[in-house]
């Protein structure tokens, strides 16, 4: 299926159905579509989303007036690894292939920038969606909620500190090393946001771990957390995991686990976390060392890899 694009200058505009790359003016109606799906996001993480990967946002939407938006989905590159997130169709219009013509443009924007192994995370009623254009489901992204309330305000660790310009610079390596992705563009801009909290443990001129706590709604979430992968760098890990229920008291606070990480995740059950539906962690193509990455803890929002 080859999907719409955005014509180019000087000829006819989009016509009602197109999938046309978003601009700062799509946000409203992005967030009016996610609200109506009960996701939780802010206007500042669809800002950041838009600002972080230039044309990944891919819309159908509506013309006239209203300006609404139909559908959407976010494709994405870190490095060799392409992923797609946020997919959605307005209720009312799905069943009609307009998820697939998403996908499609999605698909066709990462390879065009050279990229032709591609992970998402899907729930579980649309897994055989995926399977069908040839993803394969891999491991599970499990999804927890930590009351932090229920628990006395820990003391702050001294190991941890809130980061700095040259501590962002050294999480970033770190997060290369560890991830196979380069996700610096991204954490530069939520560094610079101040709806985040970059939390690290340093160690010389290095970091043994780091992680961003950042406000979404009604919520804190945690992620990515991502250490050494050592016993030094699993109680660093540990270790900002406290500096950031501290940060988040006596709010939520949210965390998304891959399930290989048995450390983390036996970790959250003894806190009483509260589990929901999880996701299913699926790719097509190979995607290398960027399949099972060491040392991560807890990840980001499913369309940030």
């Amino acid at each position: 299926m080859t999907p719409h694009v955005t014509p180019a200058p000087g000829t006819d505009p989009p016509r009602e159905g197109d999938t046309v790359p978003a601009t700062p003016k799509d946000v409203k109606a992005i967030i009016r579509l996610v609200e109506e799906a009960g996701w939780a996001y802010t206007r500042a993480e669809v800002e950041r989303l838009i600002a972080v990967q230039p044309g990944g946002m891919l819309l159908k939407r509506s013309t006239g007036f209203r300006h609404e938006v139909l559908g959407c989905v976010y494709a994405s590159v870190w490095g060799r690894l392409g992923f797609i997130g946020l997919m959605l169709v307005k209720e009312s219009l799905r069943g009609q292939g307009m998820g697939q013509e998403l996908m499609a443009a999605g698909m066709a924007h990462i390879r065009s920038l050279g990229i032709s192994s591609v992970g998402l995370d899907s729930v579980g009623n649309v897994v055989s969606f995926y399977s069908d254009l040839g993803f394969k489901a891999d491991w599970t992204s499990l999804r927890f909620g930590l009351e932090t309330a229920r628990f006395d305000l820990p003391e702050a660790p001294p190991e941890v500190r809130r980061g700095g310009d040259i501590d962002l610079s050294r999480a970033i390596e770190l997060d290369r090393t560890m991830s196979g992705l380069d996700r610096e563009g991204l954490l530069r801009r939520l560094h610079a946001d101040g709806d985040s909290t970059l939390l690290v443990v340093p160690t010389g001129k290095a970091v043994l771990a780091y992680g961003v706590l950042r406000r979404s709604k009604g919520c804190l979430r945690l992620g990515p957390l991502v250490s050494v992968q050592s016993e030094e760098g699993a109680l660093a890990a540990r270790t900002v995991m406290t500096a950031a229920i501290r940060e988040t008291y006596p709010r939520m606070m949210t965390v998304n686990v891959p399930d290989y990480n048995e450390a983390m995740v036996e970790l959250l059950v003894s806190m009483g976390a509260v589990s929901y539906a999880p996701c299913t962690r699926m790719y097509l193509g190979d995607p290398g060392r960027t399949r099972r990455p060491e040392g991560i803890w807890a990840l980001g929002a499913a369309e940030k890899g």
